[in-house]
């Protein structure tokens, strides 16, 4: 929390997406990614937001037939999978607006 005070919480906002070492399928990654973003997200009263001090939102990367984004990525990853297939992704941020104060 430290380094969160010093550089402020608005610059820790990545976007990643993660995978399983040896997993080739797109669809197993999209699999374990909704399942750590339902683990992280603030999505009922029984959940707050002292467990976890992030907000973490969820979102898909679509390819594109004009873009090789979306297929680096996936290859980044190790997986494969249709042209077409979507890769779930997620994007936390500090939950502690006022941190650095």
């Amino acid at each position: 929390m430290d380094y969160l005070k010093e550089v402020g919480p608005d610059t820790m906002i990545p976007c990643f997406s993660v995978n399983l070492k040896g997993n080739k399928n797109v669809e197993k990654c999209n699999e374990i990614n909704l399942a750590l973003f339902q683990d992280l997200a603030h999505t009922s009263s029984e959940q707050t937001a002292h467990r976890i001090p992030m907000i973490v939102t969820s979102s898909s990367l679509v390819p594109h037939k004009h873009s090789a984004a979306v297929k680096n990525f996936k290859e980044r990853l190790g997986v494969s999978g249709s042209r077409c297939t979507e890769l779930c992704i997620y994007s936390p941020t500090v939950n502690e607006n006022f941190l650095q104060q």
